[in-house]
């Protein structure tokens, strides 16, 4: 066995160790979005490590992936679970993504390269295609993929970096906004087309329009948000009344 051999071994274990958390927070981080796991169950190391056939090293590398994202909180000896969310909270981080995501198109729009363009193109195309089809899952990944690409042209890291952390905050009530099929379908349409309207405003290079869009969606995409809590809160406040009543 030569030295190159010696020396080269320990470096490529470091990488299909790194692999394969990123691909256990990926497969949790789905879970969470698609609601597998609801605000306030546990998961525990042991079962989730059988469950997903992995060791508990990687594992617990990825639950602190996790957790530092907000996905996820210790529990003590209880292992995690997932955060719930409250509504003021939910609301803020809107508010917060407003600002960040109009700035970050205003940008896009005068930096935005023409290959970068012809990317962000295919996935606004792509996202409609995942509507029409109703593949939710498909959708929420174009959704991100969509942020990602305008945040990328910027030339800016810490935007792209920011602009993913408040995304990844919002996959929490997720679940939530999707849990009606027909009204997923109305939802995402509605996404859809405002995100049409902003690649067609950085496509013209109109950073103003640009803006202007984004803090459309945003806008749009909270009060789809608050329709979905108010309809919530009116059914779980009439399950509660007509249980009163059978007794």
């Amino acid at each position: 066995m030569g030295d190159d051999d010696a020396v080269g071994r320990p470096g490529e274990l470091w990488i299909e160790q790194r692999q394969l958390v990123d691909q256990v927070v990926e497969k949790l981080r789905d879970a969470i979005t698609r609601g597998h796991f609801r605000p306030g169950q546990v998961v525990r190391q042991a079962a989730l490590a059988e469950q997903m056939g992995v060791s508990r090293t990687p594992l617990r590398m990825a639950l602190s992936i996790l957790t530092s994202q907000g996905l996820l909180q210790r529990n003590g000896s209880r292992g995690y679970v997932v955060p719930g969310y409250s509504y003021d909270g939910a609301i803020d981080l809107y508010r917060l993504r407003e600002m960040v995501l109009a700035y970050v198109c205003r940008l896009a729009a005068e930096r935005i390269t023409d290959a970068q363009l012809a990317e962000l193109g295919d996935v606004v195309d792509e996202a409609e295609e995942f509507v029409e089809a109703r593949d939710w899952p498909g959708w929420l990944q174009a959704n991100e993929l969509f942020g990602a690409c305008v945040a990328r042209s910027t030339g800016v890291l810490l935007l792209e970096q920011f602009l993913e952390t408040i995304g990844t905050q919002a996959r929490v009530f997720q679940p939530t906004l999707l849990a009606s099929a027909d009204d997923a379908r109305e939802r995402l349409t509605g996404a859809a087309r405002e995100h049409r309207a902003i690649y067609e405003a950085i496509r013209d290079r109109d950073p103003k329009a640009a803006e202007r869009a984004a803090r459309t969606h945003v806008a749009n995409s909270r009060k789809r948000f608050e329709a979905t809590h108010r309809a919530s809160t009116r059914d779980t406040r009439d399950a509660g009344t007509a249980g009163g009543e059978a007794r």
